[in-house]
């Protein structure tokens, strides 16, 4: 009975984080169902999303506190480093979040308000940067605490050098993401837009670093969690496309505006894309403690 007490205790955050990534995701797809069979984008629609990022920001906080309880000692050195970046990033953001929350005046105020209408190109870059800076460390912590592959069976499998190179780099990579992403982007929309020009740094990494992240669920054949870790990537994949257009990026949008019905249903493929593989991460991750592998 103490035993399974204690994986409830341990797995707590991450059914709670979970259940509340499905919730909201099952708004946004209600909201896109709504919106092809009308044809048209609700006028409010950023406005309501907004609210609905903070939410799933909570969530996603719940899901990395999960991880980081679950997290086996002693971590590699590499893991050690990326481990300590998502913690420092995370941090940052709940203590700024905390802080523009409590505070109805004030800098913080004054900033947020500088920052236009909800649909200019600083308030989205601050939304983005806003979501990374609890992604991508949740994303970090899920995967440290997967098995490495020198603990996985049929590593005689590897055939691809790349993929061998992406996993021994994957710890830096994760690192590099969760360091940089959300810094750039916030920078972007507080400074100068064109910082924005430097955010495929943080991108990048983060999708080849999720990418290392399926080949070792392929190498222990973890279906779920491959197939998570894949819709994690596909999203990002997507995100990285608008990002070639969005924010006045290098060539013109061929969707219509930031408020046109291609790119509201494209953004909210790509949001729900990534919650559904953060969930099966997740779900994946509760598996493994009630089977006794963590």
């Amino acid at each position: 009975m103490s035993k399974r007490l204690v994986i409830i205790t341990r797995t707590l955050p991450l059914w709670v984080g979970g259940t509340g990534v499905l919730i909201i995701t099952a708004i946004f797809a209600v909201f896109v169902a709504n919106t092809l069979f009308d044809g048209a984008v609700p006028p409010q629609h950023v406005v309501s999303h907004e609210a609905l990022q903070q939410w799933l920001r909570v969530a996603f906080l719940f899901i990395a506190l999960g991880a980081l309880w679950r997290l086996r000692s002693p971590l590699s050195a590499q893991w050690r480093w990326a481990v300590a970046a998502a913690i420092a990033v995370l941090g940052c953001a709940v203590i700024g979040e905390l802080a523009g929350s409590l505070l109805s005046s004030g800098w913080i105020a004054e900033l947020s308000a500088g920052l236009g209408a909800a649909d200019s190109h600083e308030r989205r870059l601050f939304r983005l940067g806003a979501m990374a800076a609890y992604a991508v460390p949740m994303l970090v912590l899920l995967a440290a605490g997967e098995p490495p592959p020198d603990t996985v069976a049929n590593q005689n499998r590897i055939s691809s050098r790349i993929a061998a190179l992406l996993v021994r780099w994957e710890p830096l990579l994760f690192a590099i993401g969760a360091s940089t992403l959300a810094s750039l982007l916030l920078a972007a929309a507080f400074v100068h837009r064109e910082i924005t020009w430097l955010a495929p740094i943080g991108a990048d990494t983060t999708v080849a670093a999720c990418a290392a992240a399926a080949i070792r669920a392929h190498w222990r054949a973890d279906r779920l969690a491959f197939g998570s870790w894949m819709l994690v990537c596909a999203g990002m994949i997507i995100g990285l496309i608008m990002g070639i257009y969005s924010f006045g990026g290098p060539v013109p949008s061929p969707i219509g505006d930031y408020n046109a019905f291609p790119r509201v249903i494209l953004r909210d493929v790509h949001v729900m894309l990534l919650a559904t593989g953060i969930v099966g991460v997740a779900l994946s991750a509760t598996r493994r403690s009630h089977r006794g592998v963590t």
